[in-house]
């Protein structure tokens, strides 16, 4: 499962006391919508945090302490410590964020990972 690399993370060489596999996600929220989404409107860096620890706290599939543990940079990629089980390696979450106001309703986002 992919190559061999030495990774440095903050310009830091990090090590590890056994040999570990760390695996990349491209990760991909997109808010659901009723109508065609606008050109131009993207999640902001907020909304990515709150999805992302939504996502965790919903522990889907029981991968919430394996995404809890992961490192998201809040926009686009995660690394695990190891893979997560999907299969074809490609999974969509329903993730629903509260209501911020009594007159907002509930925000729901797909989050590709």
């Amino acid at each position: 499962l992919g190559r061999r690399i030495e990774l440095y993370a903050n310009l830091y060489k990090i090590k590890f006391r056994k040999s570990a596999s760390i695996a990349h996600y491209d990760v991909n929220i997109v808010a659901v919508k009723d109508g065609p989404a606008k050109a131009g409107t993207g999640i902001n860096r907020e909304t990515s945090i709150a999805v992302w620890d939504a996502l965790v706290q919903s522990n889907p599939d029981g991968l919430g302490a394996q995404l809890k543990s992961a490192a998201f940079d809040n926009q686009k990629n995660a690394f695990c410590l190891g893979t997560l089980e999907f299969a074809n390696n490609v999974k969509v979450f329903r993730v629903s964020l509260e209501a911020e106001t009594a007159k907002r309703p509930p925000r729901l986002f797909d989050v590709k990972l």
